[in-house]
């Protein structure tokens, strides 16, 4: 397969660093089909075709169903009719045969029959042609009734497995992380291709583990690219560990040789030797990854879990499947990381609870192999190879209690999606739930997203480190329950602007304006020296300019409507000379200004006159407009005119429920903003 015939897509993709546009309306269509077509050469090339014909004969949506489709324009966005127009329909060999699937995930665009989804936008309480499926699903999807919706009213789009996920995407308001840019998917299914995770190749050809193909497409349970990356994560955390153990007051020696190993050849975390002798496949995910990640010289790499064994009666001991009969093409789960003292807590497996969903590790009766109790601890995923949407490089931590046990906990242990984990589990920690790229549901998490997850927490500190590596127990992640859940919670990997972290941002800059205007207000109240007092004033001749102090000349429109003033005169401990300069600079403007009257010190401040309801009244309002410009600005670059306040009145207003303190911000801030304007038109026109 050349894939120098392919168009370059490498700017085109997401990263973090080539985000989303945020500044258009609608979706950002060449870009999208641009990667959509990328994705049908890739899968036409990859049957052995020559990508001239496909550039050649391929159609659009419009031109491919003719009449039948152009009922549709009037419903479509004008972007999303770009789209169509755009994106790539590949010639059939023969009427009874499709083009090859877009990817494995989706088929491609559907007939004009089937675009406007208005079953599930009736079914989610979606307004009317609001959502476009623009693809039946494929893998572990496909005729279940779910599939790729694009939702017009928002310009985002999520894939649904399956008819029962719908609700897992719905009300869009509450789940903006399920919902992305059409561009962002499509990048996340050609990353796949490029991991190797997504291998193709001509349809006759056999698949790796008998897979049964989709077109083109073989889903594999892992790759090497991945086996790469994980061993790249949990060297980062073994250094994370030990920088921190290095920093003891007597730290243990973490750089000492080891008898018969070069030091240039780390010992394995596990050796072959070790491996066969527990009957770990070789090839497996597993054994590629003890075998190439290095064993550090601490004992704990999480609270209450230790490294694997080293010796071969240690390590077999600690895995209670691997030694088991299994299938063909079964990879069984191997404890990486047994819990101490895992032995005197077991975990009892049934059908019902078991996180292993495969008839060999099912404890069906009295008479087989399979164990009902485990010691808890870091184990891989049971995989069939053969099957849809597996996972070898993915994990199940099996804690010795359950989590969420109560009802209507709002707080609590979550999944990659945001929802709580199930009530009472105990192998769903750190776990994905719906996959808004794809992807079956019971899916395991990535084994290297974990150890980076654990990486932070010590170096944020949330976990001590002590001479033997992480200390704590196995207990420590009962604090997944309670209010440090986010701790124990792995984001998604794409995850687009959510309002949540536009409003943090816009709070941290109300934060610091607070403390900044609070000290301005205490500076001019309490020690009486006004900011303003040397601002020179233009007199319009030849004059050196001269610096009355803004109490005697500048009198704010709060000052104003009342009579008086609520600013500071000279300190009466100033010398008289300075007091006559103040008095003729009095004299010399009163037909000008109001003149102020002197008040106490205590009353000399923003809040003590009876005009303060009324400012903090307006300032609210002001407060409340300009967040919505803020946060507003946001909101319209992911999500549709129609949701903007919906989404204002539920987020915003919400924060300025609970923290009405942030009104005392903008009163000061007012009368600041508010005198400085008077003062600069001031000194900069000339006075009659």
């Amino acid at each position: 397969m050349d894939l120098s015939q392919l168009p370059d897509i490498t700017g085109l993709l997401v990263r973090p660093d080539n985000p989303p546009r945020d500044d258009i309306e609608g979706m950002d269509y060449p870009r999208c089909a641009a990667l959509y077509n990328y994705l049908a050469q890739y899968s036409w090339l990859a049957e052995g075709r020559p990508l001239a014909t496909l550039n050649e004969n391929s159609t659009n949506f419009f031109t491919a169903f003719g009449a039948e489709a152009e009922t549709l324009r009037q419903r479509l966005h004008p972007s999303l009719v770009a789209f169509l127009d755009t994106a790539m329909i590949p010639p059939s060999d023969s009427p009874d045969r499709f083009p090859p699937p877009l990817s494995i995930f989706a088929y491609g665009l559907p007939a004009p029959d089937g675009l406007i989804e208005e079953f599930v936008a009736d079914l989610q309480d979606q307004p009317v042609d609001s959502l476009v499926r623009l693809s039946p699903v494929g893998l572990s999807g496909e005729g279940s009734g779910g599939g790729v919706i694009y939702h017009q009213c928002f310009h985002r789009v999520a894939v649904f497995m399956h008819l029962d996920y719908y609700d897992c995407g719905f009300p869009v308001e509450d789940h903006p992380d399920i919902w992305n840019p059409l561009e962002t998917v499509l990048s996340h299914w050609i990353d796949l291709i490029q991991l190797g995770k997504v291998v193709a190749s001509p349809h006759e050809e056999p698949a790796l583990f008998d897979f049964e193909k989709i077109g083109p497409w073989e889903w594999r349970p892992y790759s090497e690219a991945q086996v790469t990356t994980c061993v790249g994560a949990w060297d980062r955390l073994c250094r994370a560990i030990e920088a921190r153990i290095s920093q003891l007051p007597n730290p243990p020696s973490l750089t000492g040789p080891i008898s018969g190993i070069d030091a240039d050849n780390p010992e394995p975390l596990v050796a072959s030797t070790v491996l066969d002798a527990a009957s770990v496949p070789d090839p497996s995910f597993a054994r590629s990854f003890l075998t190439r990640a290095r064993r550090p010289r601490f004992r704990y790499i999480a609270p209450g879990l230790l490294l694997p064994p080293a010796d071969s009666s240690g390590f077999v001991a600690a895995q209670p499947f691997a030694v088991l009969p299994r299938s063909q093409h079964t990879a069984p789960p191997v404890c990486l990381f047994p819990a101490e003292g895992g032995d005197q807590r077991p975990i009892q497996l049934t059908r019902t609870t078991t996180p292993f969903l495969l008839l060999d590790y099912y404890s069906m009766s009295t008479d087989t192999l399979t164990p009902s109790r485990v010691s808890a601890g870091l184990y891989t995923a049971a995989v069939e190879r053969n099957g849809l949407d597996t996972a070898e490089d993915g994990f199940r931590l099996l804690l010795p209690f359950t989590l969420n046990d109560g009802w209507d906990r709002s707080v609590g242990a979550r999944r990659s999606d945001g929802e709580l984990t199930d009530r009472g589990s105990f192998a769903d920690l750190f776990q994905h739930g719906f996959k808004p790229f794809g992807g079956d549901y019971y899916r395991p998490q990535r084994l290297e997203r974990l150890l980076d997850c654990w990486r932070k927490l010590v170096e944020k500190g949330v976990w001590s480190v002590g001479p033997k590596g992480v200390e704590g127990t196995i207990d420590t992640f009962k604090d997944a329950e309670s209010d440090r859940w986010e701790d124990y919670y792995i984001p998604p990997t794409c995850p687009s602007t959510t309002p949540d972290e536009n409003l943090w941002g816009f709070g941290q800059c109300l934060g610091m304006a607070m403390v900044v205007l609070v000290l301005f207000s205490a500076l001019e109240t309490y020690i009486e020296a006004d900011i303003s007092d040397q601002t020179p004033i233009a007199t319009g001749t030849d004059e050196f300019p001269w610096r009355p102090p803004r109490s005697a000349t500048i009198i704010s429109v709060e000052e104003q409507s009342l009579g008086t003033s609520i600013h500071q005169r000279p300190r009466s401990s100033q010398n008289e000379a300075e007091h006559a300069d103040m008095g003729q600079a009095d004299a010399s403007i009163t037909g000008d200004t109001l003149g102020p009257s002197s008040l106490p010190a205590y009353e000399r401040n923003y809040y003590d006159d009876r005009w303060c309801i009324s400012l903090a009244a307006f300032n609210l309002v002001q407060t409340m407009l300009l967040s919505m410009a803020f946060v507003g600005a946001d909101y319209a670059a992911h999500f549709h005119a129609i949701a903007v306040w919906t989404l204002y009145i539920k987020d915003v207003l919400g924060i300025f429920v609970t923290e009405v303190n942030w009104i005392f911000v903008y009163a000061p801030f007012s009368s600041f903003a508010i005198t400085i304007s008077n003062l600069w038109l001031y000194i900069t026109q000339r006075r009659l």
